[in-house]
């Protein structure tokens, strides 16, 4: 892998790849998404951060179809609650547990080296479900 080409580390952020049509979405190609990928990856750098509200999941779908994990790519991804591409996410545990393995499947990975909650919309209290379950483990 050649040496980063700057002194601080770079995520490439994949929230504009993903199907013509879907919200934020402006890379439609999927030759363009590699050839954005690699070029990354020449420069040194590796990992990469996506969501499943990206493009209504495409953007992960895209991922998942390129041969990400043989050109060494770390992946990060979150979860935010709301309604988007059909889905009703919320942070309850079925919820996250279904959607992790939906996000798992579009990548076609086993795990993510980072998963993030992203909860910065939603007023959080203690009696808040997401506190509620990190107390509950």
């Amino acid at each position: 892998m050649p040496t980063p080409s700057t002194n601080v580390p770079v995520t490439l952020g994949l929230m504009t790849w993903g199907r013509e049509g879907e919200e934020m979405a402006r890379v439609h190609h999927l030759a363009d998404c590699e050839r954005m990928l690699d070029l990354f990856l020449q420069r040194g750098h590796r990992e990469v951060d996506s969501a499943l509200i990206y493009g209504a999941g495409s953007s992960e779908e895209y991922l998942g179809q390129i041969d990400w994990k043989a050109k060494g790519v770390v992946v990060d991804t979150k979860l935010a609650p709301g309604q988007y591409a059909g889905r009703d996410v919320k942070f309850t545990l079925d919820s996250m547990r279904k959607y992790i393995d939906v996000q798992l499947a579009a990548i076609k990975a086993d795990s993510f080296d980072l998963w993030y909650l992203r909860a910065s919309l939603l007023p959080l209290s203690p009696s808040s479900p997401l506190p509620l379950l990190a107390r509950s483990s």
